[in-house]
C-alpha cells in the first residue's frame, strides 16, 4: 500500500467524522431546536391523534360552552364539542395543508426557473416581469381574491391557490 492511497484513506475517515453542516446548526442555535421540537411534537400529535384525543372531535355532548374542566382540559365549543380533541385532530389538517403548499410551490417554482434560466431572452422577461407584478400588490389581498374565484372545495381551495399565489404563479389559477 502506498503513502497516497494510505492519506486518501485517512483524509476520508476524518471527513466522515466531521458533523455535517445542518448538525452544527441545530447545535449553535437555540432558536433553531425550539423549533425542531415543536414541529417534532406537531408531527408526533397528527401522526397520533387518534390515539391521543380524549374524545372523538365532532362528538356532540349537552355541555356546551363548557369552561377547562378535568374532562375537557380546553372546555367545549358552542356545539358540545372537546376543544383540545378537535386541535389534536387539526394538527393533520394544518400540517396536510403546509405540506402541500410548500410542495406545490417548490415544484411550480423551480419549473418557471428552469425553464427561465434554459430558454432566456423573451420567456425570462416575462416571468420576471411578471413576477415583479405581483411582488407590487399587497399579498392578502391576491390571496384572498384569488380564494374568491376558485370554485373548488374549502381545503383544495386553499392548498391550490396559496401555493400558486405566494410560489409566483398566480395567473395560472386564474387562467386555470
Amino acid at each position: 500500500m502506498s503513502s497516497a492511497s494510505t492519506s486518501t484513506l485517512a483524509e476520508d475517515a476524518i471527513s466522515l467524522k466531521q458533523p455535517s453542516r445542518l448538525r452544527t446548526v441545530l447545535t449553535a442555535d437555540r432558536k433553531a431546536q425550539f423549533g425542531l421540537v415543536v414541529l417534532s411534537l406537531f408531527l408526533l400529535c397528527a401522526i397520533f391523534a387518534p390515539l391521543i384525543s380524549p374524545f372523538d372531535p365532532n362528538a356532540m355532548e349537552f355541555d356546551m360552552m363548557g369552561g377547562p374542566s378535568a374532562q375537557h382540559p380546553l372546555g367545549t365549543d358552542d356545539l358540545g364539542r372537546d376543544l383540545l380533541s378537535r386541535i389534536i385532530h387539526g394538527t393533520r389538517i394544518s400540517l396536510f395543508v403546509g405540506i402541500s403548499t410548500v410542495l406545490i410551490a417548490f415544484v411550480f417554482g423551480v419549473l418557471l426557473g428552469l425553464l427561465a434560466g434554459y430558454f432566456g431572452g423573451w420567456f425570462d422577461m416575462i416571468i420576471m416581469r411578471y413576477i415583479d407584478l405581483q411582488w407590487a400588490f399587497p399579498n392578502f389581498i391576491i390571496a384572498v381574491y384569488l380564494v374568491a374565484v376558485c370554485l373548488l372545495p374549502d381545503i383544495l381551495r386553499v392548498v391550490w391557490n396559496v401555493p400558486f399565489y405566494f410560489g409566483g404563479t398566480s395567473l395560472l389559477i386564474v387562467v386555470v
